[in-house]
């Protein structure tokens, strides 16, 4: 019982498998994980990271701007369209007023059918005109008969529809130019609207005053006068389409008082009088009393849209814009698409790179991992071949000054395992040998006390003579132990195209700054030898310095032409700006002259152009005239092919 104690306790010394639990950690294998693949991870996770952030911040930065351009685009385009509707319900009035003037002096019917039919000769798309005193009587009723059997419609139709559509004449007789617009389409397929003003003149008053100019410097009647006329005006809806469908991208519309349409580039809406109060948009719009607001905002089909409104100020119509949200950051969602692709491919190639590089790494770290394996069998004579100036080397020198340590020491080890064997063997030698020696000694001294007895002295010696060699096989032995050792360039360019590239890169920046630009290229202008990169960085600068000398806009003309030797090749660039001063004119290609504020100009600009064309054995000159403008010419040695001009 104690040994089996013993025997136990022993084994739970050793740290033998009897001592560990079933789920211990040394009992599970260890995952290996090799350098290159830590390396790799590590390249990945942090260009992921880095794109990641990139892509964040580009398009949270992207979609801001964006957005903020939308709403100012948005605010932009409904002012427009409230002043063109405004303009055109405005015509309409006059007319209406100069019209109805007209119709009252004249007594005659049979004149005044003939001034209809001229009016509507000269307004095809009026279909019914009405003039209805306030004060009852019967109104004056005209109809475009050939314009109503042309679309397919009866007078009979405006006057249902007239009965079907009441005005609100209250306000319409509370004072002269107030004005209602109705939408009185017919269906399936005539867009249809009403414009009503109140006029305040009679046929008595036009006899009795005399011809005055109107307050607003129209035809129209004074708008402080109490009205005593209602002129009705039904006419069709294409001449406010032209209005509401320019625009590609943007929805535009314009509503009633109600929140009906009475305007949009789908005629189906404007006939089916669809109601557009479920729009939180317009609801806001007409709810409250802002003449014009920006929202963002969900619409009654679940999408998110950029919106605005602004009202015309004509009979209580506004008009809108709105955009899809998805649809204003469509620029926004393929910068996400192509960054991605782009990250993509960078990861590919960085996992690439990255497996070359760890394995040109971790290749020496297994060579030696390999060699140390081999040294702990033993093995001190391999060569270690790696000679990097790097970590690595200074490991691998290290490793093999280990090595021959190693061999050195293991060289000793055995030498003093040898000397240790020859001291046990000494010992057990000076046993050996012990015994034979007595056994010598005690028949030499018989040999020598029997001597008279040759019989038996020839016994003794032979026992001496069998110990001898005992003792000397002992010691050959021993001795044969102790004897063991241990076995930029340049080429051909085409002027016309090189300039007409860089008109269009100016082009749209130029736009933004009120700055037309234009672009004349020569009929024969020789091709040129140079280096399109730094020829095309001449025009840019020279046609940037353009655009910012001219503050207020301005025209900003890139023309070439034969030089006048025949020879060579001219570019102009031509602005209407103020000019440059005759002393500024000689100081201009100087290095780090600027007349810029501080800040805004390192004066390099003009330096590096005129360096540019000196590398091209060219030459650049500079006419301008203080308040008529500046021409900068640009002359090449021209290469003889001709090349066909247009005019952009």
């Amino acid at each position: 019982m104690r040994k089996k104690r013993r025997r136990e306790g022993e084994r739970r010394r050793d740290g033998g498998v009897g001592s560990m639990p079933k789920g211990s950690p040394e009992r599970r294998r260890r995952i290996r994980i090799p350098i290159r693949y830590k390396v790799l991870m590590l390249v990945s996770t942090m260009l992921l990271a880095a794109l990641s952030s990139y892509l964040y911040l580009a398009v949270s930065l992207f979609t801001r701007d964006k957005l903020m351009y939308t709403f100012d685009l948005n605010s932009t385009l409904v002012q427009t369209l409230a002043a063109q509707v405004r303009a055109a319900i405005g015509v309409q009035v006059k007319e209406a007023g100069l019209l109805a003037r007209q119709l009252l002096l004249s007594t005659d019917s049979a004149e005044r059918r003939r001034l209809m039919a001229d009016f509507f000769l000269m307004e095809p798309g009026y279909l019914r005109v009405e003039l209805a005193p306030v004060s009852g009587g019967k109104p004056l009723v005209y109809y475009n008969e050939k314009k109503l059997e042309e679309i397919g419609a009866t007078p009979e139709d405006l006057v249902t529809r007239q009965h079907s559509q009441p005005l609100s004449r209250q306000a319409l007789i509370s004072r002269t130019g107030m004005l209602q617009i109705s939408n009185v389409s017919l269906s399936p397929d005539i867009a249809l609207l009403r414009l009503v003003v109140s006029l305040g003149f009679s046929r008595q008053q036009e006899k009795a005053e005399k011809p005055r100019k109107p307050r607003d410097g129209g035809e129209g009647p004074r708008a402080n006068d109490k009205p005593s006329l209602l002129f009705s005006l039904d006419f069709l809806y294409e001449d406010l389409l032209r209005i509401f469908g320019k625009s590609r991208t943007h929805e535009t519309f314009m509503v009633d008082e109600q929140g009906r349409i009475l305007a949009h580039p789908q005629p189906e809406k404007v006939i089916s009088s669809e109601s557009m109060m479920d729009d939180a948009l317009v609801r806001q719009a007409l709810a409250g009393k802002i003449v014009q607001g920006v929202k963002q905002y969900q619409g009654r089909d679940g999408q998110e849209y950029l919106g605005a409104f602004a009202k015309v100020g004509m009979g209580g119509i506004h008009v809108f814009t709105r955009i899809p949200r998805k649809e204003a950051l469509r620029a926004s969602q393929e910068l996400v698409s192509r960054t991605i692709l782009f990250g993509v491919a960078i990861l590919l190639v960085s996992f690439l790179a990255s497996i070359v590089f760890s394995r040109l790494l971790t290749a020496p770290v297994s060579r030696l991992s390999a060699i140390a394996n081999m040294v702990g069998q033993g093995k001190f004579d391999i060569p270690i071949e790696i000679f990097s100036r790097d970590e690595i080397g200074g490991l691998a020198r290290s490793f093999r000054q280990m090595v021959k340590a190693l061999k050195k020491t293991q060289a000793q080890l055995v030498r003093s395992e040898k000397m240790a064997a020859f001291g046990q063997l000494g010992a057990g030698i000076t046993h050996e040998v012990k015994n034979p020696m007595t056994g010598i000694s005690g028949y030499a001294e018989l040999a020598l006390f029997h001597s008279d007895d040759p019989k038996l002295v020839k016994e003794y010696l032979e026992d001496i003579r069998k110990q001898s060699r005992r003792c000397l096989d002992i010691l050959q032995r021993f001795l044969k132990f102790a004897r063991q050792e241990d076995s930029p360039q340049q080429r051909i360019l085409n002027l016309n195209e090189l300039v007409a590239e860089a008109g269009k890169l100016v082009k749209h920046h130029a736009l933004l700054h009120k700055v037309a630009v234009k672009v004349k290229l020569g009929d024969d202008v020789p091709e040129v030898e140079g280096n399109a990169g730094e020829l095309q960085q001449v025009l840019l600068n020279l046609a940037m310095n353009a655009q910012q000398a001219m503050v207020g806009g301005g025209t900003l003309l890139l023309e070439t032409r034969r030089g006048k030797d025949g020879q060579s090749a001219e570019i102009l660039v031509i602005d209407t700006g103020p000019g440059i001063p005759p002393d500024i004119q000689k100081r201009i290609f100087d290095p780090f002259f600027t007349t810029k504020s501080p800040g805004e100009g390192t004066g390099l600009g003009l330096a590096i152009v005129y360096s540019i064309i000196k590398d091209h054995s060219g030459a650049i000159d500079v006419d301008s005239q203080v308040g008529q403008g500046t021409t900068f010419i640009v002359r090449l040695p021209g290469v003889e092919r001709k090349n066909t001009g247009t005019e952009v």
